[in-house]
């Protein structure tokens, strides 16, 4: 879920990197998605909370509700924080109800380090494994229930992505779109709720003369809805600069390129939950299997050759079908 978490003209999706949102010029790829995860719990404004004090932190001091943010979606400290979510894709067409499809395992890595001012910099990688809907048996191959037909399946890498969380909400790199709107911090039941929202769209990199399976349309979608939730008595101990957090989210977005949609109407629909986790040993067994098996770049980030985004990367592997 992203969600963590697209580019440029007709000839390549390298071209069309350049994209447009509102009447900004921004730049899209797999990079800024792949982040939802970490920016979502990030506020580019201020946040409204629901409760003035929280852990005994007095969050209408800006310093103070922005470590509170950061260690609820990652670390105030010098450390890397895992997270795994697994999200059903369901196809949302209209006039009906959703189908599945399948089951995505998104892993995702946060290197997080402290900065000046009330700052903390995350630097963010992810790996996707699609699997059968509802298990974690990883696929080679996918039968679309819509069209009939048959499609390799496409697992995904990608980042890294600069993220800095501060007093002032979210700040990151050139590449990155995915701005979500604060909702308020909720106190509840003994549990801190994080809130947020995200509705963007940009030029589609997979044009539709080029790509008339691949290409969902002249623009793409993506609307993403996360909820960080941590335990209040957790947040009490001011010695734990990351403390343990569950996510859930639901996305709308675009017919991806490898589901083979063409302009059809309709989007996925994602719903994922999720955790972070001690590290990679913590991970299950079979989950791990399949991620070492399709995405084993994911366990090297120190041999992290380049930068990775989803839809680059398939461009440059698959051809037009």
């Amino acid at each position: 879920m992203t969600d963590r978490r697209t580019g440029k003209p007709a000839h390549t999706a390298g071209d069309d990197a350049g994209a447009d949102r509102d009447t900004h010029r921004v730049t899209i790829d797999r990079r800024s998605l792949l982040a939802g995860a970490v920016l979502a719990g990030a506020a580019s404004t201020p946040l409204v909370c629901a409760a003035s004090t929280i852990g005994g932190m007095d969050l209408n001091d800006p310093l103070q509700r922005s470590a509170l943010r950061t260690r609820i979606i990652g670390s105030i400290a010098e450390e890397e924080v895992h997270s795994l979510y697994r999200m059903h894709i369901y196809a949302h067409l209209p006039g009906g109800n959703t189908q599945p499809l399948f089951t995505l395992l998104n892993y995702n890595i946060v290197r997080w380090e402290p900065a000046a001012d009330g700052r903390y910099v995350g630097q963010s990688f992810e790996s996707g494994v699609v699997t059968e809907f509802d298990t974690n048996n990883a696929l080679t191959s996918w039968s679309n229930p819509l069209t009939g037909e048959t499609r390799e399946v496409w697992h995904f890498l990608g980042g890294p992505i600069k993220v800095t969380l501060g007093p002032d909400g979210v700040e990151t790199d050139e590449n990155a779109t995915l701005k979500p709107e604060p909702l308020e911090i909720v106190s509840l039941g003994g549990f801190v709720f994080v809130p947020t929202q995200s509705s963007f769209s940009f030029p589609n990199p997979f044009r539709p003369e080029k790509w008339p399976k691949e290409s969902a349309g002249e623009r793409f979608y993506w609307d993403s809805f996360y909820t960080f939730a941590a335990r209040a008595d957790d947040l009490l101990n001011s010695d734990a600069p990351s403390v343990p957090a569950a996510v859930q989210f639901q996305n709308l977005v675009s017919w991806h390129p490898w589901l083979g949609m063409g302009q059809r109407d309709g989007r996925t629909f994602g719903r994922a939950c999720g955790a972070k986790l001690a590290g990679n040993d913590a991970l299950p067994g079979d989950v791990r299997r399949a991620l070492e098996a399709h995405t084993p770049e994911i366990f090297d980030l120190d041999g992290w050759e380049k930068p990775r985004n989803d839809f680059m990367d398939f461009a440059a592997a698959r051809k037009p079908t």
